[in-house]
């Protein structure tokens, strides 16, 4: 019944669609907590699914915190050897599935390069660093911004950088979960409109909510062009990063609705 809902509200906005099929992307983040063997397993079951592209944080503690820092060691032990990613990635890869990693520095960059990343994305915090966002396009492969709470002026600096084709900017934070009234939909109308961006949507609705399905259908109907959703396994110990989190199973039927 809570599906069959879902696919009425979607037939309803579908005549509003302005773009062709979205990329639906599955975000892994930290829910693996540093576990090789809660990965590889989250990653298999993925693989099994229609999601089209799958997202990691090429997490490396020294780029993010000072190692004084009271959050370095946790940082730290969510790292992940060079050659294990290597091994994550030919998985992903013989699924048919494109890859995208998160990239915090030159050091992650390089490694994501290195790996032979399909697409990378600039994290929330580097968007008013125009020299590393120089850098990753340098590599002139489809990235993405994540705006969270980007002034205009700051979006406007990126929109004139030779290469901005290769740009999407992504609408959307967490808060664990993010509150269906802060879910800013409407940006991607003002960006889309006024600059003629490229614009996606990272929904971090709580799972088991039925607008976890409802506004990615939203933002698509206003044109994102991008849905990026976090996913876990449900069954095992919950550590990180699952307040907006989906199953693998639903991202099937997220697919079905786009």
């Amino acid at each position: 019944m809570r599906y069959q809902l879902v696919k009425v509200v979607r037939s309803i906005i579908y005549n509003m669609k302005q773009n062709d099929f979205p990329l639906l992307v599955a975000e892994v983040a930290n829910c693996h907590a540093g576990s090789k063997k809660y990965l590889r397993e989250l990653v298999d079951e993925l693989c099994k699914t229609s999601v089209e592209a799958i997202k990691f944080q090429l997490i490396i503690a020294e780029e993010l915190l000072v190692s004084h820092h009271s959050q370095y060691a946790l940082f730290k032990s969510l790292e992940f050897p060079y050659a294990f990613w290597e091994k994550i990635l030919t998985r992903v890869r013989s699924a048919h599935k494109k890859v995208i990693f998160d990239v915090f520095g030159d050091r992650s960059l390089k490694m994501a390069a290195r790996l032979k990343a399909d697409m990378f994305k600039v994290y929330a915090s580097d968007v008013d660093d125009i020299g590393f966002i120089k850098r990753v396009l340098s590599y002139k492969k489809k990235i993405y911004i994540s705006t969270g709470g980007a002034e205009l002026k700051e979006i406007r600096r990126i929109i004139e950088l030779p290469g901005r084709k290769n740009i999407c900017f992504l609408i959307g934070f967490q808060s664990f979960p993010t509150p269906l009234e802060e879910s800013q939909l409407n940006r991607i109308d003002h960006l889309r409109r006024n600059y003629g961006c490229n614009v996606g949507f990272m929904d971090h609705t709580a799972p088991g909510d039925l607008f976890s399905f409802i506004l990615p259908c939203i933002a698509v109907a206003k044109g994102a062009c991008t849905v990026e959703k976090h996913v876990f396994l449900p069954d095992r110990k919950k550590t990180y990063d699952w307040q907006s989190s989906i199953a693998c199973p639903e991202l099937d039927k997220l697919h079905d609705l786009l």
